[in-house]
């Protein structure tokens, strides 16, 4: 098993550590909080690197404030009492999924500020597996009511809309349907106790879903009832 993929590994990123390990002095940051902005890396093999990092690491629910919030807060990560400031990894989930398009005035107040105003240049991800990842990972934040809240307040759905009409890889358009109906739909039933646990690997979309968004927004995504589960399956890497 790569030393990632274990509970261990994991907890080495949601871990704080001195950010200059030669004071003694040195401000706390979460390891993690140190690699999220590589997934816009000019490298693809680093952008999926720390796709994949940020994904590992968002099987730990207890983690799931720390990774969302932003470092103007200090975030704890049980049983840790340890506080340090937020990973922020949102914006760099959302940015290699996000394209050139201009937003309506609603709909930009809600994204985050790196999201606002992108160049005309900016372009998505190129690498489909890359983005798959990426959305694997949002899906994964949304296993607690709080990291559907804050995908919610903060332009998610706005980003993914625009990026499902873009987008040109059936698998990858499946799971961005998924985490709509997770961010549009109805809250799905899971017992408090379930952020305190770790999310099993191999988990299926599904176990995260609840009903289906009875929303009638005619941009918002369809699924296909019949697709395959085993598509679905969220697996470490």
């Amino acid at each position: 098993m790569p030393p990632l993929c274990s509970p261990t590994g994991r907890d080495f990123f949601l871990s704080p550590q001195p950010f200059e390990l030669a004071k003694e002095s040195s401000e706390l940051n979460y390891p993690l909080s140190k690699i999220v902005p590589f997934t816009e890396h000019k490298d693809p093999i680093r952008r999926k690197g720390t796709a994949s990092t940020i994904k590992n690491c968002a099987f730990n629910a207890r983690a799931h404030k720390a990774i969302l919030s932003r470092d103007t807060e200090l975030v704890t990560v049980k049983p840790s009492t340890t506080p340090a400031p937020g990973i922020g990894a949102l914006p760099y989930l959302l940015l290699p999924l996000a394209g050139p398009e201009e937003f309506d005035l609603d709909d930009q107040e809600k994204l985050l500020p790196e999201l606002q105003f992108l160049d005309p240049s900016k372009t998505r991800e190129a690498d489909a597996s890359i983005r798959l990842i990426l959305v694997e990972s949002l899906l994964l934040l949304c296993h607690t009511r709080w990291g559907r809240d804050y995908q919610r307040e903060h332009g998610v759905y706005e980003i993914l809309r625009e990026a499902h009409m873009h987008e040109k890889n059936e698998n990858v358009q499946e799971h961005m349907e998924r985490l709509v109906q997770l961010l549009k739909g109805d809250e799905p039933k899971i017992a408090p106790a379930d952020d305190d646990e770790d999310i099993d690997a191999g988990m299926e979309v599904q176990d995260l879903m609840g009903t289906p968004a009875s929303s009638t927004d005619s941009t918002k995504p369809k699924v296909d009832d019949d697709s395959d589960e085993e598509d679905f399956m969220i697996e470490e890497i």
